[in-house]
This record gives structure tokens, sequence and C-alpha cells, in this order.
């Protein structure tokens, strides 16, 4: 796995030995549960999802199991909320939301675009 590391905490962009790529963008309306042990932060969604699946459609079939919590980020006034894109070598992608609704993935078409818009 190779990746990069930000604003000192945040896995960006990483990619796994099996070509499976994930990526953020800032997402106002993101919504993660409470600590818990086992839970994944923001920080580091990306990363445990690359760490942990080979391609997107295992990303898919173990999305709504993920444990997910929102943690701080040293310097900044606020928590930081994301989106995710994953992508691998078939050329399959998703775009990840945790909405206040639950979570959101958007295949296909739907998933040719991410912007940092809310």
């Amino acid at each position: 796995m190779a990746g990069i590391f930000s604003y000192g905490g945040l896995v960006h962009d990483v990619v796994n030995s099996e070509g499976m790529r994930a990526s953020v963008l800032y997402y106002g309306p993101m919504t993660m549960g409470e600590r818990a042990q086992g839970s994944v932060s923001q920080l580091t969604y990306g990363e445990y999802l690359a760490t942990n699946f080979a391609n997107v459609k295992e990303v898919l079939a173990n999305i709504e199991q993920i444990k997910s919590t929102l943690v701080e980020l040293p310097g900044l006034p606020i928590s930081p909320k994301f989106h995710w894109t994953v992508t691998d070598k078939s050329g399959d992608r998703a775009i990840i939301e945790l909405d206040p609704e639950g979570v959101k993935v958007y295949t296909g078409e739907e998933a040719q675009v991410m912007t940092n818009l809310a």
C-alpha cells in the first residue's frame, strides 16, 4: 500500500497492491457514528478500505458493516468531513457518502465525478 498522509493525520489518497485506489474530498453533510471499539475515523477510512479490500466489488459488499466515527484533527477548528471515491484496475468505481440517512453509494455513470460541494 502507498498513500499520501496530510494535515497531520489524514490519509488523503491511497492505493493497494491489487490496484484499488481511495481518495477523499470535503463533504459538509457527512455524518459518522459515535466512537466505538473497532470504529474507523474519517481520517483513515480510505486507508481502511485499501488495506481490507482488493477491489470496489468487495468494498460495496462490506460497506454497511463498517463502523465509523468522526474525530478531530489537531489545528483545525472543526472536525473535517469527507466523502470517498474508490476505483480499481478493472475500471469499476464508486462514491461513498455517509449521510444522516445512512450510507449512500453511487456507482457506474453516477460515479464519474466527485466534487467538494455540499
